[in-house]
C-alpha cells in the first residue's frame, strides 16, 4: 500500500470508530484527490449548524440596552437652520463671530456678558455666554442641532439604576459630548424616566418636561397626566425628565409653581432646560452660594423670569444646589458649589 492511500484508509478507519463517518465518502476514499477529502472531512466533522454572528442574547428583566435606539425624528433641522451649520468642518471657540445675549432683551444689555464657548459643525451650534449680573454669575448656552439624536440624557453608570455617581464632566466624556449639564438624579428622584426613546419607570409624582420625537418639549403637572397617558404616548417621545417645577407654559411664567419642597424655592444654584423650537434649546446654569463670585443664587421666581427674557416657550427646572454643572469638551464651565456627582446628564453630541 502507497503512502497516500495508508493515510487516506487510516482516517477512514478512524472516522468509523468515531462513528461520524457517512457511507459514501468511506467508499470513495480511496478515489479522490487529498484536497477533496480534506473538504469532506471538515463538513462532516462540523456541526449540523452553528449560531448566528448576529444572534440577539436572550433578554433579561434587567437586560439594558447598550446604545440607544436612532429616533425616528420627522424633520432634518440642518435644513431649517441653514446658516447654524458648516458644510462638514468643525469651528471651536471661535468667540469673535459668536453673538452675544445682549440683544435678546433689555434685560441683558445691563449686565456683564461675554462669550466663553463655541463649537460649529455640520450638525451642532453651541454658543455659551458668562453673564454678572447683580452680583450673580451664570452661563447660557444657546444650542441648535441639525437632527434629534444629537440631543441624549445617558445615566451615569451606563445604564439606569447601576448605582455609580460622576461628575457631569465625566458623563460628558464617556459619551462624547460637546455640552452637558446635569439632569434630575432620576435614581433618586420619584416620577416617571424616559430616556432616549427608553420607557424606564412610570410614575406620577411631580411636573415633568416632555421631549418629542419631533423636537417639541412640553411641561406637565401631575394633575395632567397619568401612567396610562405615558404608556400612550411612550413611541412618540424622546425624553422625559422629572424635578420641576416647571417654569413657563408657552412662554408665559406660571401663577404658582408646583414644588413639593419649600426649600427648593429660595435662592439656590440652578440648572434649567429651555425650548424655542423643535432643533434649538437652551442649557442654562446658575452659581451660587459663594460669595465674591455668585451668592446666593436664583430664586425660583427668578429663573422662571430668566427663562422668559430669553425667549423661551418652555421651561424646566432640573436638579440644582451643588447638582448645578456645566461641562464643555469634558471641562468645567461654570464653579460647582459643592462639586456634588451626580446620576445623569443632559449632552449634546456630534457623531
Amino acid at each position: 500500500m502507497n503512502k497516500r492511500r495508508f493515510v487516506v484508509v487510516s482516517i477512514a478507519i478512524i472516522l468509523l470508530l468515531c462513528g461520524c463517518a457517512d457511507a459514501a465518502v468511506l467508499q470513495k476514499a480511496t478515489d479522490v484527490p487529498s484536497a477533496t477529502i480534506s473538504a469532506t472531512l471538515m463538513q462532516t466533522l462540523m456541526p449540523a449548524s452553528s449560531p448566528s454572528s448576529t444572534q440577539q442574547p436572550t433578554v433579561s428583566p434587567d437586560f439594558e440596552p447598550s446604545s440607544a435606539p436612532d429616533p425616528k425624528a420627522s424633520t432634518m433641522w440642518g435644513a431649517k437652520f441653514p446658516e447654524m451649520f458648516t458644510d462638514g468642518g468643525i469651528i471651536k471657540n471661535d468667540k469673535s463671530v459668536a453673538p452675544t445675549i445682549n440683544a435678546l432683551s433689555p434685560r441683558f444689555q445691563k449686565c456683564e456678558t461675554e462669550v466663553v464657548k463655541t463649537y460649529k459643525s455640520a450638525h451642532v451650534n453651541i454658543t455659551v455666554n458668562k453673564v454678572k449680573e447683580n452680583g450673580i454669575t451664570y452661563y447660557v448656552a444657546d444650542i441648535y442641532i441639525a437632527d434629534l439624536k444629537y440631543f441624549i440624557s445617558p445615566f451615569s453608570g451606563g445604564g439606569y439604576k447601576k448605582g455609580v455617581r460622576k461628575f457631569v464632566y465625566d458623563i460628558a466624556r464617556e459619551n462624547g459630548a460637546v455640552l452637558a449639564i446635569n439632569g434630575d438624579y432620576c435614581a433618586n428622584n420619584p416620577g416617571p424616566v424616559l430616556r432616549d426613546g427608553v420607557l424606564y419607570r412610570n410614575e406620577v409624582k411631580l411636573d415633568i418636561l416632555v421631549m418629542f420625537k419631533d423636537g417639541v418639549m412640553k411641561t406637565y403637572t401631575k394633575d395632567e397626566y397619568d401612567k396610562n397617558f405615558l404608556e400612550s404616548i411612550k413611541d412618540d417621545v424622546w425624553q422625559i425628565w422629572t424635578f420641576g417645577p416647571r417654569l413657563l407654559i408657552e412662554g408665559e411664567k406660571p401663577s404658582e409653581f408646583n414644588s413639593p419642597k419649600k426649600s427648593i424655592m429660595g435662592a439656590n444654584p440652578r440648572t434649567a432646560v429651555g425650548y424655542y423650537e423643535p432643533g434649538h434649546y437652551v442649557f442654562v446654569v446658575v452659581d451660587g452660594r459663594q460669595p465674591g463670585y455668585s451668592d446666593p443664587g436664583f430664586t425660583m421666581e427668578e429663573l422662571s423670569q430668566l427663562m422668559h427674557d430669553l425667549g423661551c416657550k418652555e421651561a424646566y427646572n432640573l436638579d440644582g444646589g451643588g447638582t448645578s454643572q456645566m461641562a464643555f469638551m469634558g471641562k468645567w464651565v461654570n464653579r460647582p458649589s459643592v462639586h456634588r456627582k451626580t446620576r445623569d446628564a443632559l449632552c449634546i453630541v456630534d457623531s
